[in-house]
């Protein structure tokens, strides 16, 4: 390296020492290398430092590992990967949080909460599906709006509810309910508008409501 040696150590099997002139020490060892330290030990580095593995290398502490970077962190794994905690995991980020995946899989053997302070969007550019070993429950402290391009279908193997506390409207182009039971609407108010509108069930017919209006035109079975 154009520095005049000091000092030069060297072995039979190849192992050597050197320390030039400006300080640069450079040993290299052709078997392996152990260092046992009894008490504290540390490694400081004024400037950069690589670590370069061809093999396997493993890092054990039987006690507390921190890790800090003043900076930026980037970790690029080329194969897969596997985080095993035994406890708990807490991620804490100031700014925004991206994931990004082929495929992404959340599963709990309790409770999956979702919460934000603001708004939670859910957006699929196919169908988005919501499935339950029982109940599926929207509740909200002001309206729950459904809208959709095409049609809304709510199928349900034996009852479907609508309850409102105050008015239930329904209005669109053409209305159109099938039922092979019992139809009820129970409401304070209930409106229906459209410029079709047909209910037909091969069962009961039931419509209760404090006021209900009529208005006479034609009606038809589908």
């Amino acid at each position: 390296n154009g520095h005049a040696l000091l000092g030069i150590t060297f072995y039979k099997s190849g192992t050597k020492k050197e320390i030039d002139a400006v300080g640069n020490e450079t040993k290299k060892i052709v078997g392996d290398k152990y260092t046992i330290v009894h008490k504290n030990g540390y490694v400081y580095v004024e400037g950069e430092c690589d670590v370069v593995v061809n093999g396997c290398m493993n890092v054990k502490t039987s006690n507390c590992m921190n890790v800090q970077v003043v900076g930026d962190a980037n970790i690029n794994v080329h194969g897969d990967a596997v985080v095993g905690v035994g406890g708990d995991a807490d991620l804490s980020i100031g700014g925004k949080f991206s994931l990004n995946a082929d495929e992404i899989l959340l599963f709990s053997h309790n409770n999956i909460k979702l919460k934000a302070s603001n708004n939670i969007i859910t957006e699929s550019s196919n169908d988005t599906s919501f499935k339950a070993g029982k109940n599926i429950l929207l509740d909200a402290n002001l309206d729950v709006s459904a809208k959709s391009g095409k049609n809304i279908l709510l199928d349900a193997k034996n009852s479907l509810h609508a309850k409102g506390a105050v008015d239930i409207s329904i209005k669109a182009n053409r209305i159109s309910n099938n039922s092979a039971g019992d139809f009820i609407i129970k409401s304070g108010d209930f409106f229906i508008g459209g410029t079709t509108g047909n209910i037909k069930s091969s069962g009961n017919l039931n419509l209760d409501g404090a006021f209900s209006y009529w208005q006479s035109g034609k009606a038809q079975s589908k």
